[in-house]
């Protein structure tokens, strides 16, 4: 009985691995290695999730607060611009799943330079 716990666990765990290994790559691929914008931008992109609500706005804004805290941590507090970001690409990839909107924003970290020069 335990054999087949842990074997379960241990298969439930890999697919939950190779799940997130698969969005990775999805992700790898719509924005290149890095932003096409000088020293404004850094790279590489970055995604922040956990959207989930039931008006899709709603959805859209937890991912990009999860976005601008990822990019915080990683690059500093200058470069947590949203609205720069989505000029050199940065997206949202949104699906509603059982009633509810559950999104993700994806794009470099960008300080107000890059937002001024477009």
């Amino acid at each position: 009985m335990n054999a087949q716990k842990t074997t379960f666990g241990m298969t439930m765990a890999l697919a939950v691995l190779t799940l997130s290994a698969m969005a990775g790559v999805a992700d790898a691929k719509d924005l290149p290695g890095r932003p096409p914008y000088g020293n404004a931008c850094r790279g590489p992109a970055v995604t922040g999730i956990a959207g989930v609500a039931i008006k899709q706005s709603t959805a859209k804004q937890m991912a990009r607060t999860h976005w601008r805290t990822k990019v915080k941590l990683k690059e500093g507090p200058l470069y947590t611009n949203w609205d720069a970001s989505s000029k050199m690409g940065g997206h949202y990839h949104c699906e509603k799943k059982a009633g509810t909107w559950r999104c993700s924003a994806h794009g470099y970290p960008c300080s107000m330079a890059a937002g001024a020069g477009s």
